[in-house]
């Protein structure tokens, strides 16, 4: 995502689970370029941690080539 702005529309701590994206940030979401990813505390019993996020697909060109 170097050089360019994305939209953070979830976030939080734990694993992330389907059920997110229900309750997802639609209206004023926050622009960011860079992000630091929630963790869970020590001894958590459900470590982990998810961002999700949102960007334009605008960037033209070929970026993946696939095997023949």
């Amino acid at each position: 995502m170097h050089g360019h702005d994305f939209l953070v529309v979830a976030s939080g701590k734990g694993p992330f689970t389907p059920s997110v994206l229900s309750n997802i940030q639609k209206i004023n979401p926050t622009r960011r370029d860079v992000v630091t990813l929630p963790v869970s505390d020590p001894g958590d019993p459900n470590p982990g941690g998810y961002l999700v996020i949102a960007f334009p697909l605008d960037n033209p060109g070929i970026w993946v080539t696939p095997s023949p």
